[in-house]
């Protein structure tokens, strides 16, 4: 018995001695990608420094002289290179790393390590504000509740290519609860690694009154100009030829913060140099056949003929879990809620509606300076719709489709059913370079197991003949 509690004191010493074993949790994904500037995140396990190699592809311009991305090449010049940054707080466990100076529509190579483990991903710089080139993104949302149909919607679209993605909201079933965020991270992962997500805040990310958990994965790192409480939860950005705006569907927009900015952003937008292209991305929408219905705080406050007014060529939206197309006060708008959560039955027909169907699926929007093109896809891969239209054109639909009535019914989709109730959670492994053996413990670690089995073993056989000889 001296022998066996000798064995467990010794591998409890070696546990509590060897340090912990490092992961990356969350990432590395990018942000905020602009033209000649990018956001790294991650989140790593312990808290540890996170050193961050970037490198652009052969054949990149010269990226400015006064670049932080660039470096003097040997002949004097300047030349986009390699580089590298640390981490401002070592002991902190998320990193947000800008990086600046790039050049636009190139594609960059990263390398993220923190802890003796590392990750890879790529990315492409937005076009130049002038640029005339075509690009495409892909839109959906309301991801929360069923991680099975979440997965089956991020592999399909990781079948298509695309520039950038957006979410119209609803990540996860509850903001607050952390867990749920890695859920989300670990179905998405290998998707935001290589493509920047925009996002607009959902309810559910509110639940978390303050949504930190929401700002410090997709919040803009300095808001311009910092509100009272530091972060905001609308923005805009821009794309090449195009100007987007992301909007708190749950705020008042008669009056306030919100309300002001979108006015302001709105009138400044009209004049901005090389716009082609309006868009505004909020959770619940102006309209909705769905069970949600449409949002009493946009119609009161005259957003759609604002919209309208501003120039605003189409409007995303979720909210309701299901796939709507539609035109409603001289505004285009597409709700894109089948990201994962419960199907919601169309209920009662918006007047605008062109078609409606709740399903699973995601939207492709290609875009070229003349004309915008839209495929929507179920999770399957299996085509709903292509429609498009020109800059200040109708509705262009191969297939003039339009639902009967509110008993258009939910639409199973293969590969995304609800699993078993003792189906297990997603892996929530870390990253990890392959073959690595922190510090040397684990064949310590199992020369000790092997002997406490061993102990074990000669313990029992004692037992066992004791009690036979009684």
């Amino acid at each position: 018995m001296v022998g066996l509690r000798v064995v467990v004191a010794a591998i409890a010493v070696v546990l509590l001695a060897a340090p912990a074993r490092a992961s990356i949790r969350k990432g590395p994904y990018v942000q905020d990608v602009q033209a000649t500037s990018v956001d790294l995140r991650v989140e790593v396990d312990p808290p540890a420094p996170a050193h961050v190699e970037l490198t652009p592809s052969p054949s990149a311009a010269p990226a400015p002289a006064d670049s932080g991305a660039s470096a003097q090449a040997s002949d004097g010049g300047t030349r986009a290179v390699a580089t590298k940054r640390v981490a401002d707080d070592p002991s902190a466990p998320f990193h947000v790393l800008r990086f600046s100076g790039l050049v636009p529509a190139t594609m960059y190579r990263y390398r993220v390590e923190s802890g003796g483990v590392a990750a890879e991903g790529t990315f492409t710089t937005a076009p130049a504000n002038d640029s005339s080139a075509p690009y495409s993104f892909l839109v959906y949302g309301d991801n929360r509740s069923d991680d099975v149909a979440h997965a089956a919607v991020v592999r399909a679209m990781a079948q298509v290519p695309s520039d950038f993605l957006v979410n119209t909201g609803d990540f996860v079933l509850d903001g607050s609860d952390a867990s749920l965020w890695q859920r989300f991270f670990d179905i998405e992962g290998s998707l935001l690694r290589d493509r920047c997500l925009f996002p607009a805040v959902g309810n559910h990310e509110l639940i978390e009154e303050t949504a930190t958990h929401y700002l410090r994965y997709f919040g803009e790192v300095a808001p311009p100009p910092a509100t009272p409480s530091g972060a905001r939860l609308f923005r805009t950005t821009r794309w090449g030829n195009a100007r987007l705006f992301f909007l708190n569907g749950m705020d008042t927009f008669t009056s306030g913060e919100e309300a002001d900015w979108l006015r302001a952003e709105l009138k400044r937008s009209h004049d901005e140099p090389g716009i082609v292209w309006r868009i505004v991305v909020v959770h619940h929408g102006p309209w909705s056949s769905g069970p949600h219905g449409n949002n009493p705080r946009l119609l009161a406050a005259g957003a759609p003929d604002m919209f309208r007014d501003a120039g605003i060529d189409i409007l995303f939206a979720g909210h309701d879990h299901m796939y709507e197309r539609g035109e409603n006060s001289g505004l285009k708008y597409i709700v894109s809620g089948g990201g994962g959560a419960p199907l919601y039955r169309v209920k009662d027909l918006a007047p605008g509606t062109l078609n409606a169907e709740a399903t699973f699926h995601f939207v492709s929007v290609d875009v070229t300076p003349a004309a915008m093109k839209l495929t929507i896809r179920r999770a399957d891969g299996s085509l709903i719709e292509t429609c498009g239209f020109t800059k200040g054109g109708a509705w262009d639909c191969p297939s003039k489709t339009k639902p009967s009535g509110p008993a258009v019914a939910a639409t199973p989709t293969a590969g995304a059913s609800k699993p078993p109730p003792d189906a297990p959670t997603p892996s929530r492994c870390a990253c990890a370079v392959p073959g690595a053996n922190p510090s040397g413990v684990g064949p310590l670690f199992a020369a000790l197991a092997a002997a406490l089995a061993g102990a074990l073993r000669r313990r029992f056989r004692h037992d066992g003949a004791c009690r036979r000889s009684r």
